[in-house]
């Protein structure tokens, strides 16, 4: 299972690599709504998800992810060892399995 959810971290990564929009610095998305806008987006892309499981990982990164590991994945790299693992467990409460 923990593989499953690394996959889909480093899939939002990617897509949020491709897809950031709407701030001075090539992109990157500045406000939370704007992060949440493209955090929501970026894990709808080639996933079934209901829309409260996408909430609360878009909820789950903003409570596991601190500043440098927001930006990190906003750029499309990898978060923290840590805030992988925290993301991680937050997600399973999500009712991801896998």
């Amino acid at each position: 299972m923990k593989k499953t959810m690394f996959a889909g971290l480093a899939g939002i990564a990617l897509v949020m690599g491709a897809t950031a929009c709407g701030g001075d610095d090539g992109g990157t998305p500045k406000s939370e709504a704007d992060i949440r806008a493209a955090l929501t987006k970026a894990i709808k892309e080639g996933q079934d998800f209901d829309d409260d499981t996408v909430t609360c990982l878009v909820d789950a990164a903003f409570a596991t992810f601190n500043d440098a590991d927001m930006q990190a994945v906003l750029k499309g790299k990898d978060p923290s060892e840590d805030a992988q693992s925290k993301y991680i467990d937050a997600a399973m409460n999500c009712g991801i399995t896998g």
